[in-house]
């Protein structure tokens, strides 16, 4: 388990606690085999104290070669702890979920936020900078493409300026998703794809009884 918060660009710090029992001579634990700074603890009487621990890194044999290399991308390796007793932690770190920035317009952004499939993160962290054209955070939307669907979101002006710079939401869950952060300026109809139609603004500043007639699957 991880007691932290996910981020991106953050490695992620895990913790196992374990209590072997004196009857047991030997313990394994599992750790994905991504995991790196692997350091185990004997925590005797309160006292955290590293100890020395086998690890065996989950190895393919190339049957043609036989040759054998580490799988760096699945399964799992094992920390062999032998002749300690008592409450024992683990700490190890995986990679940290990345992120990837695409500018299609000054009022729209394309994100992407990816990490290894078998790490399997989720509620991860997600963070952009935005270009300052608004101080209305209800003018920010934050699309999840492949749910097809709105995020919420926080909004900040991290200069003072009175414009929002920067926007930050929670990835339910990765490896790779992708998101589109857009400004509306205006009253603005997009299309399904969310590509600007034209400004309505005319139509919606006051009840004119004039209505601009949106088609299904338009925005």
């Amino acid at each position: 388990r991880t007691e932290q918060q996910i981020i991106i660009n953050k490695p992620v710090k895990w913790i196992i606690n374990e209590n072997i029992s004196k009857s047991t001579t030997s313990k394994k634990v599992k750790i994905p085999s991504q995991a790196k700074n692997i350091s185990v603890y004997s925590l005797d009487k309160n006292k955290k104290k590293k100890i020395d621990v086998e690890i065996d890194n989950n190895l393919i044999k190339n049957t043609i070669t036989r040759i054998e290399t580490l799988n760096k991308n699945l399964g799992e390796k094992s920390i062999n702890i032998k002749n300690i007793t008592g409450k024992i932690k683990v700490e190890y770190y995986t990679e940290a979920p990345k992120i990837k920035e695409k500018e299609i317009s000054k009022n729209k952004k394309e994100v992407t936020v990816y990490s290894s499939y078998e790490l399997n993160y989720t509620n991860v962290k997600a963070f952009a900078n935005i270009s300052e054209i608004t101080s209305d955070k209800n003018l920010i939307k934050i699309y999840w493409k492949s749910e097809n669907r709105y995020l919420d979101f926080k909004a900040f002006d991290t200069n003072g300026n009175g414009l929002l710079d920067k926007v930050e939401w929670i990835v339910p869950h990765l490896s790779n998703q992708v998101f589109e952060i857009i400004i509306l300026t205006k009253a603005e109809y997009l299309d399904s794809n969310r590509n600007f139609i034209e400004d309505v603004s005319s139509n919606v500043s006051t009840r004119n009884n004039i209505f601009a007639v949106i088609p299904n699957g338009d925005y």
